[in-house]
C-alpha cells in the first residue's frame, strides 16, 4: 500500500498492573489471559469500524479511519472505548476474567498510513504526531485516575449525547511545545 495522509482517530489501550499480574504466572497462563481479554476487545473494535494496528504486550494501538474510513471515526472510537471499558468492568465483577483495569487514550488528527520497512520486513502502519499524542494521553489516565481520556480534537469531531466530558486541564505533554486540552469521559 502506498503511503497516504489521512485524518484518523487513534486509540491506545493499556492493561493496568500487568507486570505484577504476570510475575507469578506461567507463560501459558499469561497468553491465555491476553487471548481471553483481547478477543472481545477485537470484536468491539471491528464492530465499530476500527483496526488494531499493533499489539503492545499488555495493550494495543487501534485506528479508526485507516486504511478505510467508514465515517464518524472519532465517534466510532469513543463508542468502542466506552463499550470496552464497560465490558471489562462487567466481566471483572462477574469473575469471568481476573480483576482487570484498563486505560484508554484517544487523539484525532492527520497521520500517514502505509507500508513501513523494506522488502525483507514490511508492515502496514500509521505514523505521525497524532500517534505519539494518543500514546501520551493514554499514559495520563494513570495521573487522572481515569479509564478514558480524550483530546479536544476528538470532542470536536463527535456528537454523542450520552458523553459527558470533564475538562481535566491544558496539559503539557513530553516533547510538546504547547499544552493539549484533555477531557475525561470515564
Amino acid at each position: 500500500l502506498s503511503s497516504k495522509r489521512k485524518f484518523v482517530c487513534v486509540m491506545f489501550l493499556d492493561i493496568r498492573n500487568f507486570t505484577p499480574f504476570a510475575e507469578h504466572k506461567e507463560p501459558e497462563e499469561i497468553i491465555a489471559y491476553q487471548n481471553q481479554i483481547f478477543s472481545f476487545m477485537i470484536e468491539i473494535i471491528t464492530k465499530n469500524n476500527g483496526v488494531i494496528n499493533q499489539f503492545l504486550g499488555d495493550g494495543y494501538m487501534a485506528t479508526f479511519g485507516a486504511p478505510v474510513s467508514k465515517g464518524n471515526d472519532c465517534a466510532n472510537a469513543v463508542k468502542a472505548a466506552m463499550e470496552i471499558i464497560e465490558t471489562v468492568n462487567m466481566k471483572s465483577e462477574k469473575g469471568e476474567i481476573p480483576h482487570t483495569r484498563i486505560g484508554i487514550g484517544l487523539h484525532a488528527g492527520d497521520i500517514v498510513a502505509g507500508n513501513v520497512g523494506t522488502s525483507i520486513r514490511k508492515q502496514y502502519s500509521i505514523s505521525g504526531n497524532t500517534v505519539i499524542l494518543a500514546s501520551r494521553i493514554e499514559d495520563l489516565t494513570k495521573n487522572f485516575s481515569a479509564q478514558l481520556l480524550v483530546s479536544k480534537e476528538v470532542l470536536d469531531n463527535i456528537t454523542i449525547p450520552e458523553v459527558r466530558p470533564e475538562f481535566q486541564g491544558s496539559v503539557m505533554l513530553k516533547g510538546r511545545e504547547n499544552p493539549v486540552d484533555i477531557y475525561k469521559l470515564m
